[in-house]
């Protein structure tokens, strides 16, 4: 025990010198961040830079408390006044930079968010904030100009604290500070085994382990000279970057490997080897000096770049009488760059970032020009809080009644979970006192269509209406079981309120059938591949039912993010009298789900299909409406507005009152 004590002696610690290959590192950490998040997908665990950076940073902060520490000199004044200067003039430029760009590109709703997170990220509580967003890797995130931030966020938490740990520790607890620091580092860790929800990512308990490794490195560091561990240490550290993608960024198993890597190479202090020769190039340490501007700039270029792309397919003429959302091409899938895109938006990144460096965070009057940035962006943020961007006033109305609780009062959603005796049927259960039934069936895309059946009471003299509709993937339809929903729960209320069923299906199909690369596959939650289980359930509603309408999934507005109608909203359209998305772009990604709806209308003879299209398209055109004045028909991208269910629900009542 006292040779163990002695080898994790702190009382020597002394201040390091610098070391060219910790900024190799940096900018091996930076680089992997910024190809990744440029979708290249070489670099698909690119994301591990980050959580080296974290390494880096317990390393060298920790040397600088402990050093001054046994020095005497050690002053939390100083400490954070330090930290201020060097973090604080970077992060005020860019977010300054960032708000011209946000004000003219971005819809209201996400300038809203906008500012938010512009807020969070000036007082460091960023991951608190895009914690309750969508998780980091949902497509959503790649627009959001501030989301690197919540990076950020947590070192400045872990500088705030880790002074108050490092002088409690090391007035009390000097002897075994060094072991205090790995229970700590283990703690996490477990933590992290035990704890899965996506939170996690965001939150300084879960990360501190990170910082902590780096702080155990400087220990070890200072009282051993370990040769030749970069032979081991670089390969550790690059395999997660090249071999794990995004469904392990939440997982601690390519973090350990990766860290132990960094840690080895921190460790192999030696200046001889080609590993660290390479680590300590010109280039490759310039690189890394800059790293912490390149990193903060990659995300804003990045996210208005997407949001330029989406932009530039809004087709505006002067005096033109109607909008092409998609013109001509579809909307890049996925919003990834091509390869000469990326190629160079790197290289400006590395020129930027360097400038940015050099003038801005060495600059000796690089305090002044924080102060004044900060003030700029408050005066911003207070003037947006007082007056902000707003929707063009002609579509005030509209956007009212178009959000007009088209998902409240709907007490029956997602009530499949777990049911108890049906208990929860009078709920969904409107007993108009006839004879026959009229039920809803599907998710989330059917809600507009039952709040006209609700609000007009549509053919309620001659149906009760039962609403069975669970909330997305929840899904009777699916094999895959989310949430506990039970698919049998489904039928038996069926057959326990039944006298003459007539059942509407309306749901996102392509979801479970089309190829998980397709144009509809942008978020982590898809089913896909599932057409069969899909079929013998709809054959399942069809044998207990007298007819069997389906609602053909209307068109939507393919994979833009976000909403083409925000960006559309946020635009004095003047004269324009439509807007519509292109219905060839539409169909053509939508080939398995029709040849599924053909299958269905071949096979099930009480099965009567309500296309959409004829709805919303004019065919001959090559168009499908999303806004007719003065009428907006798209809550979003996915789901109608009340006014858009209505064309859905009268082509309903229209066929039941033919029979």
């Amino acid at each position: 025990m006292k040779k163990l004590i002695s080898f994790i002696d702190i009382s020597q610690i002394k201040r390091i010198s610098f070391r060219d290959d910790l900024n190799g590192l940096r900018a091996i950490a930076v680089l992997a961040v910024v190809f990744y998040h440029a979708d290249v997908d070489l670099f698909k665990g690119g994301w591990i830079g980050v959580d080296i950076f974290f390494v880096i940073s317990g390393y060298l902060i920790s040397n600088i408390i402990i050093s001054e520490l046994n020095n005497g000199t050690f002053s939390f004044k100083n400490f954070y006044l330090r930290r201020a200067k060097r973090i604080l003039p970077g992060l005020f430029s860019i977010v300054l930079i960032t708000i011209p760009f946000a004000y003219f590109m971005l819809s209201p709703k996400a300038m809203s968010e906008y500012i938010d997170s512009m807020i969070a990220s000036i007082f460091f509580f960023a991951n608190f904030h895009f914690q309750n967003l969508d998780f980091y890797i949902a497509e959503s995130t790649k627009v959001m100009p501030l989301l690197h931030t919540w990076s950020l966020a947590i070192e400045e938490q872990y500088y705030i604290l880790f002074p108050l740990f490092s002088v409690v520790i090391y007035k009390y607890f000097k002897r075994y500070f060094a072991l205090i620091v790995g229970l700590l580092i283990v703690l996490s860790i477990y933590l992290n085994t035990i704890v899965q929800d996506t939170y996690k990512f965001y939150q300084l308990q879960f990360r501190v382990w990170e910082l902590l490794v780096g702080v155990l490195v400087m220990i070890v560091s200072s009282n051993v000279n370990i040769k030749h561990l970069e032979k081991i240490g670089l390969p550790l550290m690059l395999i997660p970057i090249f071999y794990f993608d995004d469904s392990w960024i939440n997982d601690i198993e390519p973090k350990l490997l990766s860290l132990t890597g960094v840690a080895l190479l921190i460790l192999s202090n030696t200046k001889d080897t080609f590993i660290s020769k390479f680590l300590s190039m010109k280039i490759i340490s310039m690189i890394g000096l800059s790293s912490y501007s390149i990193y903060l700039l990659h995300q804003p270029i990045y996210a208005f770049s997407r949001v330029y792309n989406e932009n530039k397919h809004l087709y505006f003429e002067s005096y033109s009488s109607s909008v092409d959302i998609i013109n001509d091409t579809p909307l890049i899938i996925n919003n990834d760059f091509n390869f000469l895109f990326t190629f160079f938006s790197v290289l400006i990144l590395l020129l930027i970032g360097y400038l940015n460096y050099k003038y801005i965070e060495i600059n000796k009057n690089r305090g002044r020009v924080a102060v004044i940035n900060l003030t700029i962006i408050i005066f911003f943020a207070l003037g947006q809080a007082i007056k902000p961007q707003v929707y063009n006033e002609k579509f005030d109305q509209n956007i009212l009644l178009s959000n007009e609780a088209v998902f409240s009062d709907y007490a029956c959603w997602g009530t499949f979970s777990e049911w108890d005796g049906y208990a929860d049927i009078n709920n969904c259960y409107t007993d108009n006192n006839a004879e026959n039934n009229l039920v809803f069936i599907g998710d989330s895309s059917t809600a507009a269509i039952i709040k006209n059946f609700t609000k007009e009471n549509f053919l309620a003299e001659n149906f009760n209406y039962l609403f069975l509709t669970p909330s997305s993937y929840d899904t009777f339809f699916s094999e895959i079981n989310f949430d506990n929903s039970c698919k049998d729960c489904v039928l038996e209320v069926l057959h326990k309120n039944r006298s003459s069923n007539t059942i509407v299906v309306s749901l996102e199909i392509h979801r479970f059938i089309e190829e998980k690369n397709s144009l509809y596959f942008t978020d982590t939650y898809s089913v896909g591949n599932d057409a069969d289980i899909l079929f013998s359930n709809i054959e399942k509603l069809a044998s207990i039912s007298n007819e069997l309408i389906f609602i053909e999934p209307f068109p939507t507005m393919l994979a833009s993010k976000p909403s083409a109608l925000d960006i559309i909203l946020s635009r004095d359209l003047g004269s324009i009298e439509e807007v519509y998305i292109t219905y060839l772009d539409w169909e053509n990604n939508t080939l398995k789900t029709n040849n599924f709806i053909n299958k269905l209308s071949s096979n099930i003879p009480n099965f009567h299909l309500i296309e959409t299209k004829n709805i919303f398209c004019d065919i001959e055109f090559n168009k499908c409406l999303v806004y007719e004045s003065p009428t907006i028909y798209y809550l979003d991208k996915y789901h109608l507005t009340y006014q858009g269910g209505n064309k859905i629900a009268k082509k309903i009542v229209e066929y039941i009152d033919s029979y």
